[in-house]
């Protein structure tokens, strides 16, 4: 089966949206900040990012739901432990979840040399790991423990973004510190974002249907030995739950 031609729409929109998602920091950035002396718990940064995220999104032409969600608390906060298929991906969280629980990122170190987009996540509490040396993640991961009385922490569990549409091995790193701090984990399957926007393609398909569900907290993992792979693995389970039996297939590596 070819691949749809994508049409003149799409091509046009989806720089659209990716020059408002980068240019529009140039506002709600300084926002933001000006903000943070009488801001403690980062409102207005929260605030602004669902617009940033939902603006972008729109802008790009993506349809998409969330399903799910009633159970989180914003007074509580918690380890999220997501599937990873496009790049849209964290764009989809925000819009998801930054309303519920106030969220940060601990993402790719690559992801913090990208111009606006990578200081403005350093200035507000994003954090960076480097998958290929676990020594220079630690620092991140760390921090990301630590900081978890002020944000709820979300990992693509994953690693990396998907080449085929189905979930990978979750990494258990995201799981060791929700043991170590004691805080729930909230699994989320992102389904529909491999079509809409695969690794290898730079044009949103308009056609494509993305539903975010959000599953009900887990328990951390406790004290016994082999909790961490066990609640590793059902989070996982369930992530992939979610997912259509035969993902779609077509993408190439980066």
């Amino acid at each position: 089966m070819g691949t749809r031609r994508r049409t003149v729409s799409e091509r046009v929109r989806t720089p659209a949206a990716i020059a408002y998602a980068f240019l529009s920091l140039l506002v709600y950035g300084p926002l933001a900040l000006l903000a943070l002396p009488f801001d403690r718990d980062q409102r207005v940064h929260d605030r602004l990012s669902i617009w940033w995220a939902r603006g972008a999104l729109r802008l790009g032409g993506l349809r998409f739901r969330v399903v799910g969600g009633e159970d989180l608390r914003r007074d509580t906060h918690y380890i999220v432990a997501a599937n990873h298929q496009s790049m849209i991906d964290p764009l989809l969280i925000v819009a998801a979840l930054q309303s519920r629980t106030s969220i940060r990122f601990v993402a790719k170190a690559d992801n913090f040399k990208l111009p606006i987009v990578g200081w403005t996540m350093r200035l507000f509490g994003h954090l960076s790991v480097d998958p290929s040396s676990a020594r220079r993640s630690l620092a991140g991961l760390k921090q990301a423990e630590a900081e978890l009385t002020r944000f709820s922490r979300v990992f693509f569990a994953e690693g990396t973004r998907t080449l085929t549409g189905a979930v990978g091995e979750f990494r258990l790193a995201p799981f060791r510190i929700a043991q170590r701090a004691g805080v729930p984990i909230v699994p989320i399957t992102i389904d529909g974002s491999f079509q809409a926007l695969p690794k290898a393609s730079f044009v949103v398909d308009g056609d494509a249907r993305v539903v975010i569900t959000v599953h009900p907290p887990m328990d951390p993992p406790t004290a016994e030995a082999g909790s961490v792979a066990a609640v590793a693995g059902a989070c996982q389970a369930l992530v992939a739950s979610e997912l259509p039996v035969e993902p779609a297939r077509g993408s190439e590596p980066e």
